[in-house]
């Protein structure tokens, strides 16, 4: 008997997965415990449609988020001001990754979508040169060099 998963279900597939099983352990245990349903070829051919628009939507995502790279290696860095007290002094507080963010959105047009994030290794509270990486889902990243100058207060 053909069944459509309605949850994941381990050793047997994920969620919308259409599964052959035999007639005793569909109607007993799956179908009984809500965890899936019998395949029609109505639900199917729906399955497949939805599946076929969700994977559109995913490459329009992917899509957005190539675009956003491509900008971002057109960029040699991003420019930040930190305050410090005195010259060479230490700076009031580290740079963030608003800061980061405000930047590229300001100066150079480019708007990171929610679901990406922004890597370095340590605090960044001294003037210098540092290695960022922007990471997106489905494994996409790109490496931004830091430029941060001392603003004395």
């Amino acid at each position: 008997m053909k069944v459509i998963l309605l949850k994941d279900f381990s050793g047997l597939g994920k969620k919308n997965d259409v599964k052959e099983v035999n007639n005793g352990y569909a109607h007993n245990f799956l179908i009984k415990n809500k965890l899936a349903t019998i395949a029609s070829s109505g639900m199917i051919k729906q399955l497949a449609k939805e599946k076929e628009t969700e994977e559109k939507n995913l490459a329009l995502k992917q899509g957005v988020y190539l675009d956003v790279v491509k900008k971002l290696k057109e960029i040699n860095f991003v420019s930040l001001l930190i305050e410090v007290g005195k010259e060479g002094g230490e700076a009031f507080e580290a740079i963030s990754k608003n800061d980061i963010i405000g930047v590229l959105k300001n100066k150079h047009s480019i708007h990171l979508p929610e679901e990406s994030s922004i890597e370095f290794k340590n605090k960044i509270k001294e003037k210098g040169d540092y290695d960022i990486t922007i990471k997106f889902p489905f494994g996409i990243s790109s490496p931004l060099k830091l430029r941060v100058e001392e603003k004395v207060k």
